[in-house]
């Protein structure tokens, strides 16, 4: 045998080991589907704490995006995340997996409440308080938040839909929205009138819109006519 047909066959059973013969019938092994981890009676194990609570996270939209700036919390939508994190609670509360579930939730809750305050997002400041209360009754943790966000509740918002002369005077059309009651109401004002906790100093610019002020605060702002913004 020559040298050269030794190496041939040298090199023929190499690419056997490496690259194993199949028969043109063989299919291409699947991979299994993962299979749920079961205990020795073949009954899978129950969620862990973690994944309790973060499946009450989800179904009360507390890992939502949040929302733009000045948007209102529709009570409807506020009192589905109260019914349900007060439903968890009393389902949970008083066993040691269950108590770590809700400990969970409820720093969600309270890391909620801050993000909120800073974003002045005050229909879900309150939200977010009283949800930290149903976790811990009593609780006075975030008394002044709750207070500065009832304080910017009660200011009116303001839409000017006209600003008309009435016997040499002007009178300011108004569209008051009352964002803690959800009330709207459409009113006239004269200059140095109070009126659902507004005061009308006067006219801004050539009748692009009226100076306000928040009594209960004394601050001070212009509400535009919509067309001269």
């Amino acid at each position: 045998m020559t040298i050269a047909l030794t190496r041939k066959i040298a090199l023929l059973l190499t690419l056997m080991l490496i690259f194993p013969l199949t028969g043109c019938d063989d299919e291409v092994p699947r991979e299994k589907p993962d299979r749920p981890d079961v205990g020795e009676d073949g009954v899978p194990p129950p969620p862990t704490p973690e994944e309790v609570a973060q499946q009450i996270i989800a179904e009360a939209q507390l890992n939502a995006p949040m929302p733009r700036r000045g948007a209102s919390l529709p009570p409807a939508v506020r009192q589905t995340i109260l019914d349900l994190l007060r439903r968890e609670r009393n389902r949970l509360k008083g066993t040691e997996d269950g108590d770590q579930s809700l400990a969970i939730v409820a720093a969600k809750v309270d890391e909620k409440v801050r993000q909120y305050e800073r974003a002045e997002l005050w229909e879900y400041v309150i939200t977010m308080i009283d949800a930290h209360l149903i976790f811990n009754p009593g609780s006075v943790k975030f008394s002044h938040i709750r207070d500065k966000a009832l304080i910017e509740l009660r200011k009116p918002k303001v839409t000017v839909t006209g600003i008309p002369d009435f016997n040499n005077r002007k009178i300011a059309m108004l569209r008051i929205y009352l964002p803690l009651s959800s009330e709207t109401f459409s009113v006239k004002m004269s200059i140095g009138e109070e009126m659902h906790g507004l005061r009308f100093l006067d006219i801004f610019g050539n009748n692009r819109g009226v100076r306000l002020e928040y009594i209960e605060t004394g601050e001070r702002f212009i509400a535009y006519v919509p067309a001269a913004k």
